[in-house]
């Protein structure tokens, strides 16, 4: 019986532990596979491409995971809100928005975070690496769903001010019904005008608001059933379904405050903790909510950023110019 050589033995450790050094970060890794796929967090590529939906991978075991998809698999159901997942790795990971347990911590600020993923994500406001480009115009972001929002809006057609409507992007139902009604008020009568010319501005105006119909359906093709409301992504309509079933499911384990989101909820935890993660970059003063650190930095500036494209009226944010815009909708 042939027998195997202290040294084969050897040198097949010595295979085995040998590292793969990543080029762009320096992290080691332990084989060439394992190499292939976190050099692909820096490229972006993603060559494995699903045959139903075009949608493409890092991943081969990521491609396989997401065909279950079209399949309808999703076996692995939370007894806490009844969400179903396709994994139990991804039942582990939403079971801890539930619990509020997080595993992970930054090593740089020492916040703690859910899923080793968001630590990676965060990680990334400390490095300055932004390996998501767009693959038009090269830009690159943090994060992957800021990247895809970026490149949807490249197709979206968004006019300083439109001629026609004088509205910079009509994206709610009620904003063209409105929009709709003043143009057909404001046309002519046939009995005041020369019926030609009637027809022809009737028919342009119509034309018209249809084309911002068009660009907001494309854009959001997910509906309610229940008031027509629509979405852009599946799980923003699933959790504004809740706001009709009154359905929240993410508990509150301190204090028992129910809220309809994960995001809601972690916001919500800092109450307790008095945790304040977001850093205004010029006064270091913390706080709980990037929307609140965002508009408390432009008190700091005088500049006035944001400009109302109905009236020209100045804004230093963006929460002020919102609130001012519904003063023309009235």
């Amino acid at each position: 019986m042939a027998t195997v050589s202290s040294n084969e033995k050897n040198k097949k450790k010595t295979r085995s532990t040998k590292s793969y050094i990543c080029k762009y970060c320096d992290k080691s890794l332990h084989g060439p596979g394992s190499l292939a796929y976190h050099l692909r967090t820096h490229t972006g590529e993603k060559p494995f491409k699903c045959e139903t939906c075009g949608k493409e991978f890092a991943s081969k075991a990521n491609l396989k995971r997401h065909g279950l998809i079209h399949l309808g698999v999703k076996s692995h159901k939370c007894d806490e809100c009844g969400k179903s997942f396709l994994d139990n790795q991804s039942l582990v990971a939403h079971q801890k928005f539930h619990t509020g347990k997080r595993d992970y911590q930054c090593p740089v600020c020492g916040m703690w975070l859910f899923t080793f993923s968001g630590l990676k994500t965060h990680k990334r406001m400390h490095t300055g690496e932004k390996p998501f480009k767009c693959k038009i115009c090269d830009k690159a972001f943090g994060q992957n769903h800021n990247a895809k929002h970026h490149y949807q809006g490249h197709f979206k057609t968004h006019p300083s001010k439109c001629d026609i409507c004088l509205t910079v992007n009509i994206n709610l139902k009620r904003d063209l019904e409105k929009s709709l009604e003043k143009f057909i008020n404001e046309i002519p009568s046939a009995e005041s005008s020369n019926a030609k010319s009637h027809q022809k501005i009737d028919t342009e105006t119509v034309l018209h608001v249809k084309e911002h119909i068009t660009q907001y359906i494309a854009f959001t093709p997910y509906t309610c059933n229940i008031c027509d409301a629509r979405y852009s992504q599946k799980k923003n309509l699933r959790f504004h379904k809740m706001s009709h079933t009154g359905e929240k499911p993410f508990k509150c384990k301190v204090c028992g405050i129910k809220c309809r989101r994960p995001s809601a909820l972690k916001t919500h935890m800092r109450v307790h903790s008095d945790e304040r993660p977001y850093k205004c970059q010029i006064c270091g003063r913390g706080f709980k909510d990037s929307g609140t650190a965002a508009s408390h930095q432009t008190t700091h500036s005088k500049e006035c950023r944001f400009k109302c494209l109905l009236c020209d009226k100045p804004f230093r944010c963006k929460s002020s110019l919102k609130n001012h815009e519904k003063v023309h909708y009235q």
